[in-house]
């Protein structure tokens, strides 16, 4: 979704950094080298997942984009209103 909404991979940076930074302060001593090393490679996972599925439903969202632009087209032709459109 984030893609969809043009959000690129830059933001990825500082969420992973607050995340660190929060899970630091909230675990204090329990928050060993360890500890962060298996949440940093987690969230990177996850992040990666994330953006690999995005990046595979680009064409799908292009082509539902098309259809709705074909089909406003066809409907305003024949005089139909944009709440049409919406149904």
């Amino acid at each position: 979704m984030a893609l969809r909404l043009g959000v690129t991979e830059a933001p990825n940076a500082p969420v992973g950094e607050a995340l660190i930074w929060t899970l630091d302060k909230g675990l204090g001593p329990a928050f060993t080298p360890e500890v962060k090393d298996a949440r940093l490679g987690a969230y990177t996972t996850l992040a990666g997942v994330m953006k690999d599925a995005a990046q595979a439903s680009k064409p799908a969202q292009q082509g539902l984009l098309e259809s709705f632009r074909i089909r406003s087209k066809r409907i305003l032709r024949f005089g139909g209103s944009w709440r049409t459109l919406l149904r």
